[in-house]
């Protein structure tokens, strides 16, 4: 069966509970070893499956929050309504 980072990324999220981060939730697909990831540059990759689903498809499940990090810099967090 073949899998996509969204699918993936959609299984995470729910186990999840709560918002992560596109490099978490690519940490977490890596340790599941579940795809083989030839981008170089892989959390942008990420962001960018995200993002286009939640634009092109009403009925997305992703939500997009962002956060104050520690150094008060805006991060990017992702969640499953």
């Amino acid at each position: 069966m073949v899998t996509t980072l969204k699918r993936e990324s959609i299984i995470i999220l729910k186990k999840a509970k709560e918002p992560m981060t596109s490099k978490q939730i690519l940490n977490e697909i890596i340790k599941r070893n579940k795809l083989k990831l030839k981008s170089s540059t892989p959390s942008s990759s990420l962001s960018s499956v995200i993002y286009t689903d939640i634009k092109n498809n009403k009925n997305s499940p992703f939500i997009i929050v962002e956060k104050l990090n520690k150094n008060l810099k805006k991060e990017r967090y992702y969640y499953i309504k």
